[in-house]
This record gives C-alpha cells, sequence and structure tokens, in this order.
C-alpha cells in the first residue's frame, strides 16, 4: 500500500522536516479519530483517483 501524504504549510519558519511531521501526526490522529473527510484531505491515495471511491473505502476499514 502507498499513500503519499500531502499538504501545506501556512507557517513559513517550518523546516520540511516539522511540515513532514505535523503531516503524519495529524493524519494518524484522524486514523484514531476516524474522521474520513480529514483522511482524504491528508492522503493523496493514488490507489483511488476519485474521491469519492477512496472515501467509500476508508470507511471499510473498520469492517476489515
Amino acid at each position: 500500500m502507498l499513500i503519499l501524504i500531502s499538504g501545506s504549510s501556512t507557517e513559513t519558519t517550518l523546516t520540511t522536516d516539522e511540515e513532514v511531521t505535523n503531516l503524519v501526526n495529524n493524519y494518524l490522529e484522524t486514523l484514531e479519530t476516524k474522521d474520513i473527510s480529514s483522511m482524504v484531505k491528508y492522503a493523496n491515495d493514488v490507489r483511488f483517483p476519485d474521491k469519492d471511491d477512496q472515501i467509500e473505502q476508508y470507511s471499510r476499514i473498520d469492517e476489515d
């Protein structure tokens, strides 16, 4: 499984490492809270070019 984490920072003082850390932490938090819309926001999941399909598949994560 390949999931690319994407996003942009409004803070210009953050280093690239800090930005990546923040994005990963945000994504992991969305996993814990099962916030599907935020998962889709933070992940550029190349398996799902259609975001609606991505949302549907992510909604099934707990079923597996």
